[in-house]
């Protein structure tokens, strides 16, 4: 039986950036279509405090990133430290130019790895997945 799982994922610790701005993006056009069909009646009713709830709806998808570092900087703080640790002291990322840095202002990760840490009556089970950069060639025949 689980008791709990983690899962560190070095290379993108917050979740996938580009589907994080597809999210915002559907969420906005959403809200600004009910915006197109709610605003004029709030126009002529005089409540234009009630022109920028269709807009909060975009804090849904900013939740997710938030509630991922929450969840491993705050509620799992002692598991997400010695996971660090390991993958730091095996010298399991690779980070690319000083410079460059990845969507959330981190320094971008070259190649990583994907650690799922299972605690489970049985014990303790620790999987790790390396995750290289992709890198598409080209098929010649």
């Amino acid at each position: 039986m689980k008791t709990k799982k983690l899962v560190l994922d070095t290379k993108k610790p917050l979740g996938d950036p580009n589907g994080l701005k597809m999210a915002v993006g559907v969420t906005l056009v959403a809200s600004m279509g009910i915006e197109y069909k709610v605003a004029p009646h709030l126009l002529t009713s005089s409540n234009y405090t009630a022109l920028a709830y269709p807009f909060l709806i975009n804090i849904i998808p900013l939740g997710y990133p938030c509630w991922k570092w929450i969840n491993l900087h705050i509620v799992n703080y002692k598991i997400h430290k010695q996971l660090m640790s390991i993958v730091h002291s095996e010298q399991l990322i690779d980070y690319g130019d000083k410079k460059e840095t990845s969507t959330f202002n981190e320094r971008k990760v070259e190649y990583g790895v994907k650690i799922i840490y299972e605690e489970t009556s049985e014990g303790i089970y620790i999987t790790v997945y390396p995750m290289a950069l992709s890198i598409v060639m080209p098929l010649r025949l």
